[in-house]
């Protein structure tokens, strides 16, 4: 352990999420300066609403035998890992990563066209890579959060009222990407200076 420092501490609105189609390719960001767009076929998921969360859940089995009080050991059961955040637009292709399924066809501009969402009967199971850019207020160092092989697994309800904007939840788990040995899941860089 080091001892305490800001340079770890994460807070306030400097945060981006980028998702791009799961390719076994696919590699972590170079490390840039916050905001920096990591390229290739990254995007950028637009405005957020409340941040960004890493979810880990882990079940653990603990074992007890008759000749002591206290477990013996205590093994993994099972884990889950996901990548959430509420996106602040009503886009299309967020609506396909969000739910993992359907289409998104053209782009809304201001003033004109449109924007569809298709979603059709046959079951699709779209995997993407997930990567959070979040920077430090204190001291301008950045962390990167990247899950490889992720699916959208969370409710989506897109509504309208107020006093709040209307928002896009994506809730994306992840699983193993078996492309690489061992299988990769995840991957944390705290980047400072």
């Amino acid at each position: 352990m080091i001892a305490p420092t800001i340079n770890e501490i994460f807070a306030g609105r400097d945060v981006i999420m980028y998702t791009e189609p799961w390719a076994a390719g696919n590699t972590f960001p170079t490390d840039a300066a916050w905001g920096t767009s990591p390229g290739g076929s990254w995007s950028n998921l637009g405005y957020t609403k409340d941040g960004v969360a890493v979810r880990w859940r882990q079940q653990i089995q603990t074992y007890l035998v008759d000749q002591s009080l206290d477990p013996v050991t205590a093994l993994p059961l099972s884990r889950d890992l996901r990548f959430v955040s509420s996106i602040g637009q009503i886009d299309m292709p967020t609506i396909v990563v969000a739910t993992s399924s359907g289409t998104a066809t053209g782009a809304a501009a201001p003033s004109s066209g449109t924007a569809d969402f298709v979603l059709q009967s046959v079951a699709q199971n779209l995997y993407y890579s997930v990567f959070f850019d979040v920077r430090n207020p204190l001291t301008n160092d950045f962390g990167h959060f990247v899950g490889w092989f992720c699916r959208g697994v969370g409710d989506l309800e897109i509504r309208v009222h107020l006093p709040d904007i209307a928002q896009v939840n994506v809730e994306m788990q992840a699983f193993p990407d078996t492309s690489t040995t061992p299988a990769r899941v995840a991957q944390f860089r705290i980047q400072m200076g």
